[in-house]
C-alpha cells in the first residue's frame, strides 16, 4: 500500500520581536529572536493583522551585547507552513503596568513610543468608552497632563459625554445640558432644554437682538443721550435768561436730570 500524504498544518512557536521593517512591497515585517542566548538571525516574517487593525511595536530593550532583555520586548507568535513563515504580534509586557486593569467584558487598545505614558482607548464592562492621551510627562516619563474623551456613563451611572482638555477646558453633555467651560470652570456657557446661560464677562462682535425679534427696538447710547439732553437744557436756560419772569414766579434754571447717570448700563456696552 503506497504511503499516504498527510497534511501537517501550521507549527506554532513564540518569541520576541527584535526589529520591524517594511519589505519592497510595503508589507510590515518582524524579525523574531526565538532560541538561545544569541539572536536567531532568521529572515523577517511577514506580519498578519486583524482586518482594520494594524500595529507596529517599539524596539526591544537590549543589554550591552545587543541581546533582548527578557520581558522587555513585544511577544511574537510565529507559525511555519513548510517554507512559508507567518507572524502575529502578541502583548508587550512593558505597557501592562501602565494600563487600567480590564474587568470581564472590557477591551483596551493601546499604543505609544513610551510605555510609561501610553495612550489607550478603553471599552469598560458597561460599554463606556474612554480615550486617554498624555501630552506632558515628568522626568520619569509619568504623565502630568492628558486629554480625556469619555462616552457612556459617569461615576454616578448617568449618561454622559465629556471632552476634557489637558489644560482644564471641557465640553460636557449631562442631565440634558451641554456645557462649555474654561480652564478652571469659572467661566462657562450652558444650554439646557429651557434656557441658555452664560457665566462670565462676555464680548459680542456683531448684532445682538434680545427678546421678541419682531418687537425688538434699538437701545439709546448713553453718551449721546447725555450730550443731547445737556445741549437741550443749555438752550432752554439761554432762552429763559432773555424772558421777563412772571410776577411771583421765581426764574429757576433747568438742570440736567441726575437720573441720566443712573441710566448708564453697567454690564451691557455696544455700538
Amino acid at each position: 500500500m503506497p504511503p499516504q500524504n498527510r497534511f501537517i498544518g501550521l507549527v506554532f512557536d513564540m518569541g520576541s520581536v527584535v526589529l520591524t521593517d517594511f519589505d519592497d512591497d510595503g508589507h510590515l515585517r518582524a524579525q523574531v529572536d526565538a532560541y538561545g542566548e544569541q539572536q536567531s538571525g532568521v529572515e523577517p516574517y511577514e506580519l498578519h493583522h486583524t482586518f482594520g487593525f494594524m500595529s507596529r511595536p517599539i524596539d526591544p530593550d537590549v543589554d550591552v551585547d545587543a541581546l533582548v532583555r527578557p520581558g522587555l520586548a513585544c511577544n511574537l507568535l510565529t507559525a511555519s507552513e513548510g517554507n512559508a513563515q507567518h507572524a502575529w504580534l502578541g502583548l508587550d509586557p512593558r505597557y501592562i503596568p501602565f494600563l487600567p486593569s480590564p474587568k470581564k467584558g472590557a477591551t483596551i487598545h493601546y499604543g505609544g513610543a513610551r510605555p510609561s505614558s501610553v495612550s489607550f482607548a478603553h471599552f469598560e464592562e458597561d460599554g463606556t468608552w474612554t480615550c486617554y492621551v498624555p501630552v506632558e510627562v515628568d522626568a520619569q516619563g509619568v504623565p502630568t497632563k492628558a486629554h480625556v474623551l469619555q462616552i457612556g456613563t459617569d461615576a454616578n451611572g448617568d449618561s454622559a459625554i465629556t471632552l476634557a482638555h489637558a489644560d482644564g477646558m471641557a465640553v460636557t453633555m449631562l442631565d440634558e445640558k451641554i456645557q462649555l467651560r474654561n480652564t478652571n470652570g469659572a467661566v462657562y456657557c450652558e444650554l439646557s432644554a429651557d434656557e441658555f446661560t452664560v457665566n462670565g464677562n462676555t464680548k459680542i462682535n456683531g448684532a445682538l437682538i434680545a427678546g421678541d425679534v419682531t418687537l425688538a427696538q434699538a437701545l439709546v447710547l448713553h453718551p449721546v443721550l447725555v450730550t443731547a439732553i445737556t445741549t437741550l437744557v443749555l438752550n432752554i436756560n439761554a432762552a429763559l435768561a432773555g424772558k421777563t419772569p412772571l410776577p411771583g414766579v421765581p426764574q429757576v434754571p433747568v438742570i440736567v436730570p441726575p437720573e441720566l447717570a443712573a441710566a448708564l448700563t453697567t454690564f451691557i456696552k455696544g455700538l
